[in-house]
């Protein structure tokens, strides 16, 4: 067994060799271009791009198009203003005693708009609790006094109507409804990712 009598390039840079090989001593700097990298795809991600995660007709079925039970809303005995988030009044829909302590309220909401017919849309947001794969959408149905027009599905909207529940057609299950008073209560807004993180 012959023994290493040739010196290395490398000691003059910190390197030390022996019998069991060569130990690095370099220091490694902080480059902030590598992690720029990992870090766009988090980005992309927290402000919703890129936007084909759910399609039309995927995002129609989750949401769904079914009547209220007893046809159009009408107004009812007015409570005055809150301010809520937009999952407050979706998981209100659950619960008997908050239904009746916002019913009358009259609300300011922001979300995706998507057309369920000609005085009617859905409003929703898509909550996420881990990943876009276990996403589900919280919805609030609006119910507008003339014909809609000039809005795309998706397109980001805000309104301020009259909080009500109603029964989905054939369904056990409620739905937060907002009558608006006017087509001055539907404002185009300023999109903010399709996925509700709070």
């Amino acid at each position: 067994m012959h023994e290493h009598d040739h010196e290395h390039a490398g000691h003059e840079h910190g390197e030390h060799c022996d019998e069991t090989g060569c130990d690095h001593e370099h220091e490694h700097a902080w480059t902030p271009a590598k992690y720029a990298v990992l870090v766009l795809p988090v980005i992309l991600f927290v402000l919703g791009l890129p936007h084909g995660g759910f399609s039309k007709e995927s995002l129609k079925r989750m949401l769904g198009d079914s009547e209220l039970e007893g046809g159009p809303a009408q107004s009812v005995h007015a409570k005055g203003s809150l301010k809520l988030q937009f999952r407050e009044l979706s998981e209100a829909a659950y619960l008997p005693a908050k239904r009746e302590a916002l019913e009358g309220h009259t609300v300011r909401l922001k979300g995706m708009f998507m057309r369920i017919g000609d005085r009617e849309f859905t409003l929703f947001r898509l909550r996420m609790t881990c990943c876009a794969a276990d996403a589900v959408p919280m919805q609030v149905r609006i119910i507008a006094p003339e014909s809609l027009s000039g809005l795309k599905d998706r397109d980001w909207v805000e309104v301020e109507g009259q909080v009500q529940f109603h029964k989905l057609a054939g369904k056990e299950k409620y739905v937060p409804v907002l009558l608006l008073p006017s087509m001055d209560a539907v404002r185009p807004a300023a999109p903010e990712g399709e996925f509700d993180l709070t």
